[in-house]
């Protein structure tokens, strides 16, 4: 196991986390190993090994298998060139027995290619032997040799020679001493044949003594490759394994994982380690900013409830600022709204008089304003060479943001943002201002439009004016107010004198032309503040706030000179008509209490004014005798 880790630590390249948090957390990192290279390595090794030694042993084994063999063949060829050898001399021997029992010189035939094949034997086993082969067989191939010369030399060729002469009178004997000849060249050749054979099986015992010892080595080296596999194992299993698992055993049971210790003997495993502990910090801070984002979520959502259930557009600014200047820090907070006209932006929050609200370019031009033309939100810092030059929504030093008033991507408004700070409103800031902003920018436009609605359905559609269902509910609202307040409040009730001519003369829509020059006309005699109603056909009531007997008279008088002086068209190129009407005044609280009461006054007074020969002013208090205003004039027109 030293000697593996001293490779490995050779072989294997070393890396470390360089500038990494955790790196400086843990201190020091102890020396790591790539697993890749260690398991290239090791496995590599275990490779290398087997393939090395099976080929060696391979390699041996052949070679020695191929020796012994070699041997064998060896001694066997040796065997066959004796059993050869002795077949020539049996030959032989065949052949001059034959020839000594008959004289027939035909057997010499055989005598002589026995020779001829005793020669040949000789000269193959001259080449054939070795040098060792002096030792071993050399002895007992001279005997076999020098027996067989010597029955060729002492028992064959002089006897050969005598039968040539004529019939051999002891052929018997020579027959006995050639066999007794012949057997010891037979006991020769069988000693030689016995050594073959002896070595030969001395040669297949070394072979097989070598195959296992052979089988013995492979044993051992088995063995060897096993213990550096478990080595190796123990080493992955310490160093890979255990971390593994007591990453995922805390993964399991829902543990936070622990930083890096440097101990890690793996580069992979101390990633892994970092990475999951990263990665759990990670989702930790995540759950948090969930936590505090599903609360900001409820609160936003709490703040939509609340401002869906508002009626009037003065109730939404106070807790729209309270909101923004608790969640986003801001110092200084402002509200600008479009006006009806959308001509410019009005302040409603904090309160700014015309005079100041004047001096702000942007006000008067909302065009000018970055966040109002880009359709978004602008953040910036005061000190920042991108900061709108602009004295409303800029301050001198800090930070500001200007979120624009959305809804249905139409801008209806401003909000702005100041903090003494720079880089006081942060991304988060910034984004929960936005939905605040939405929130009441959509409710914003919804009381509008519901404003815009009602004040719809309490108009007359033809003039303009509002019509009766208007009178009542602001009539009432304003003698209460008046009460309250200890002030006079005035009613005029007028009458287009002739209407009914007019209409019989010029029909309907001429009538209806007079009876719109009529309502503009008394549109622009009174105040904004004022109320201009259609009573009824072409009776119209005028409510004056905060006028007594005095303001009114002179009000209904100058609407009866304006009246007077229209000039109304009536039908396409045809000549132009003059307008008359008549007027009651009655004035809260000297005429009545109440709507009815009043109405009445006003009433009787314009009946008097028609009675005393129209186109006048006629009051309640004294409605049978004074009249202001009489004109000169008394034409029917």
């Amino acid at each position: 196991m030293v000697s593996l880790s001293v490779v490995i630590r050779i072989f294997v390249e070393r890396k470390r986390d360089k500038g990494s948090d955790l790196a400086r957390a843990v201190g020091r990192q102890r020396r790591a190993y790539d697993l890749r290279a260690v398991l290239t390595f090791g496995m590599g090794l275990l490779f290398a090994v087997l393939i090395t030694a099976s080929f060696f042993l391979q390699w041996y084994a052949y070679r020695q298998a191929q020796s012994h063999a070699e041997r064998r063949a060896h001694y066997a060829h040796l065997s066959q060139i004796g059993q050869s050898y002795l077949i020539s001399v049996l030959d032989q021997a065949l052949g001059f027995r034959g020839y000594l029992a008959t004289g027939d010189p035909r057997f010499l035939e055989a005598y002589y290619r026995g020779q001829a094949l005793e020669n040949r034997s000789r000269i193959t086993f001259a080449r054939a032997l070795r040098p060792e082969d002096h030792v071993l067989f050399g002895r007992v191939i001279e005997e076999l040799e020098k027996r067989a010369s010597e029955w060729r030399h002492r028992v064959a060729e002089p006897n050969r020679i005598r039968r040539e002469r004529g019939p051999l009178p002891d052929i018997a004997r020579v027959m006995v001493l050639g066999k007794v000849k012949l057997d010891r060249i037979r006991g020769s050749q069988a000693e030689l044949a016995s050594k073959l054979r002896e070595y030969a099986y001395k040669e297949r015992r070394a072979s097989r003594r070598e195959m296992a010892q052979t089988s013995a080595i492979a044993t051992l080296l088995a063995l060897l490759v096993a213990i550096l596999g478990i080595l190796l194992i123990r080493f992955l299993a310490l160093h890979v394994a255990r971390p593994l698992a007591e990453l995922a055993g805390r993964a399991e049971r829902a543990e936070p994982f622990r930083l890096p210790s440097g101990e890690e003997k793996i580069q992979e495993v101390r990633a892994l380690s970092a990475a999951l502990y990263r990665l759990d910090e990670a989702i930790r801070e995540r759950e948090a900013w969930i936590r505090s984002a599903h609360s900001e979520a409820v609160e936003l959502a709490r703040f939509g409830e609340f401002v869906q259930q508002l009626r009037d557009e003065a109730e939404l600014y106070p807790a729209l600022v309270q909101n923004l200047s608790t969640k986003t820090g801001a110092s200084s907070l402002r509200i600008a709204v479009r006006n009806a006209n959308r001509s410019r932006l009005d302040v409603v929050y904090p309160d700014l008089s015309r005079e100041a609200q004047v001096e702000h370019a942007v006000l008067q031009d909302p065009s000018r304003c970055r966040a109002i033309r880009m359709l978004q939100v602008v953040s910036e810092g005061a000190a920042s060479p991108t900061c709108c030059q602009c004295s409303f929504g800029a301050p001198d030093e800090g930070s500001y943001v200007c979120a624009p008033m959305l809804a249905a991507g139409d801008v209806i408004g401003l909000v702005n943002l100041q903090a003494p700070r720079d880089e006081a409103f942060d991304a988060e800031a910034i984004e929960v201002a936005q939905g605040y902003v939405r929130f009441a920018s959509t409710t914003l436009a919804s009381l509008r439009l519901l404003a815009t609605t009602r004040e719809r359905a309490l108009r007359d559609v033809l003039t303009s004016a509002y019509n009766r269902a208007f009178l009542s509910e602001f009539l009432t609202k304003q003698i209460n107010q008046a009460e309250r307040r200890q002030v006079p409040l005035a009613l005029l009730l007028l009458d287009l004198d002739h209407f009914k001519k007019l209409n019989d003369t010029y029909g309907h829509i001429a009538g209806d032309r007079a009876l719109v020059a009529f309502a503009n006309c008394l549109h622009q005699q009174v105040r904004s503040g004022d109320a201009v109603v259609r009573y009824g056909g072409e009776e119209f009531v005028v409510v004056l706030v905060d006028s007594g007997h005095e303001a009114a008279l002179e009000v209904a008088e100058r609407i009866r000179s304006a009246v007077e002086k229209l000039n109304v068209m009536l039908v396409g190129e045809g000549p132009r008509t003059l307008l008359r009407t008549s007027i009651g005044v009655s004035v809260f609280p000297h005429h009545g209490r109440d709507e009815a009461s009043l109405l009445a006054a006003a009433d009787r007074a314009l009946y008097h004014a028609k009675a005393t020969g129209r186109n006048r002013v006629c009051c309640a208090t004294d409605a049978d005798a004074l009249h202001l205003g009489v004109s000169n004039a008394s034409s029917e027109a």
